[in-house]
């Protein structure tokens, strides 16, 4: 995957820093060490990696010490609990601490009610995605977005 990555960003001449790939938690648990290799060849070639549902699979808090990430994405499922009086929100608040004390940046995944993202806001979230801003679109309306400076 790494030699692919390369050959990519050299035949797209995309600098390796705009580069962000995601890899889930259960992904990197079923071959570390593999994983591992993998993740410092991309580290090798400036490539962020930001690690997907976090919180769903393992959650071993071993491994944000032995693998280098930039960012947690937190699922959308701990985002749907988040209510209008903070129930729910422990789990959220917890890793959004955890990523900021550990200098990672954290991304909300499903936020799709203003409350959601007003919460989220609120407690120091880095970024969010999800139906609240926008729903998934293809590539020619992702570059008619960028081309016309949209901004949620």
């Amino acid at each position: 995957l790494s030699e692919r990555v390369k050959r990519i960003l050299e035949e797209t001449g995309l600098s390796s820093s705009s580069l962000h790939l995601e890899i889930t938690e259960s992904v990197i648990m079923e071959n570390s060490t593999q994983a591992a290799a993998l993740l410092r060849s991309l580290e090798a070639m400036r490539v962020h990696v930001h690690l997907d549902d976090f919180g769903t699979g393992y959650s071993s808090l071993a491994y944000l010490h032995n693998f280098r990430m930039d960012a947690l994405k937190i699922d959308g499922s701990f985002v749907r609990r988040v209510g209008a009086h903070g129930e729910g929100s422990e789990v959220v608040r917890t890793i959004i601490h955890l990523a900021r004390d550990l200098r990672m940046l954290v991304i909300a995944e499903g936020v799709e009610t203003a409350e959601q993202f007003g919460f989220l806001r609120e407690v120091g979230c880095g970024a969010a995605q999800g139906f609240f801003f926008s729903p998934p679109v293809d590539g020619a309306m992702a570059r008619a977005l960028l081309e016309r400076g949209a901004s949620w």
